[in-house]
């Protein structure tokens, strides 16, 4: 995981300072224009802080891989077996029958402590770094969806890099992986409602406040987003919703009740001048771009149809600001 991470690092600094050197240029070609030439020193400006950080993540990361090698290396050395056996402490030569000197059983002994001890030191190791990068790998499906085009075989916006690991990650996301990884649309949909109430510490009421969205994470809100962007080769995403509500005329992160109803038909939330109930909703890839996530949330037990529609307004008004502030694009 770390050789991954290292990569994935440097591949970012190469993009940020190609991004650099590029915006270099249109300051060169733009000189009669101050306006511009004064935004791009401003980007410039971020893109050197951004730089940096990621010089300084690469440095640490090869240090703490250097010392991983170092200790491993001096652990290997630190045991010594006899000409006759191998670094497993095999013997090499079946043929061979120790010295008197040697108590055969003795030896067998110890080097099946020494086997036993190592496999209780692995099974160890492997639970404990999968307790602790279990929303790693999460994390890590997320970032690189914020890498650039010659990476992977995505298109992401130019612009949708920020530093990683700028904030905690509160949620759980492995089963919301698991569901998208297998297709399974509806409960990956039941269970982004579910994950999402528990970053706001909303179980219990079962639906959001204004506040709630308002203070929402912006980190648990691009893994959320890019899980779905990533795995529905970006048919799904809060982002594809975002850039289809600005196609039909929408503002950033401004809500139209007008413009809500002609969203909803594009994305087949709307029909026949109904809106869908969630069991109504299509839960395949041939539902229409930005059918998913519905942000559908149960409210109470037999929640009135009225209130209902009106709590899943304000959701959608809600995390169309949030995205606008925690800046998440898409294509």
């Amino acid at each position: 995981m770390s050789k991954e991470t290292l990569e994935i690092l440097k591949k970012t600094r190469d993009t940020l300072k190609r991004r650099r050197a590029q915006y270099k240029q249109d300051i060169a070609k733009n000189r009669s224009n101050l306006k511009l030439i004064g935004d791009l020193k401003i980007e410039i400006e971020e893109l050197d802080e951004e730089i940096e950080e990621c010089e300084k993540d690469i440095q640490l990361l090869e240090a703490e891989m250097a010392e991983e090698a170092e200790t491993k290396d001096s652990s290997t050395k630190s045991r010594q077996y006899p000409p006759e056996y191998d670094s497993y402490g095999n013997f090499q030569d079946r043929n061979y029958l120790p010295p008197r000197t040697t108590n055969p059983q003795i030896s067998s002994s110890q080097r099946l402590r020494d086997e036993l001890f190592e496999v209780d030191h692995l099974i160890n190791e492997i639970e404990n770094f999968s307790h602790s990068t279990r929303n790693q790998r999460i994390q890590y499906d997320a970032e690189i969806l914020e890498m650039p085009n010659e990476t992977i075989g995505y298109q992401p916006h130019q612009d949708t890099y920020r530093k990683p690991n700028q904030d905690k990650i509160i949620g759980n996301y492995e089963q919301l992986r698991e569901y998208l990884e297998a297709g399974q649309w509806k409960e990956a949909d039941i269970e982004t409602a579910k994950v999402i109430l528990k970053v706001a510490k909303r179980e219990k009421e079962g639906w959001l406040k204004p506040k709630d969205i308002e203070n929402f994470p912006c980190k648990d809100l691009k893994i959320i987003n890019n899980l779905w962007l990533n795995k529905s080769k970006g048919h799904f995403g809060f982002s594809v919703q975002r850039d289809l509500w600005l196609s039909i005329g929408g503002k950033k992160g401004e809500f139209n009740p007008i413009l809500y109803y002609q969203f909803g038909e594009l994305v087949g939330w709307y029909q026949n001048e109904e809106w869908l109930k969630h069991e109504d909703f299509t839960f395949d890839l041939q539902a229409r771009r930005g059918h998913l996530p519905s942000l559908q949330f149960s409210i109470a037990k037999d929640p009135d149809e009225e209130e209902e529609l009106g709590i899943w307004r304000e959701n959608f008004k809600g995390f169309l600001s949030r995205c606008e502030k925690c800046r998440i694009d898409g294509n």
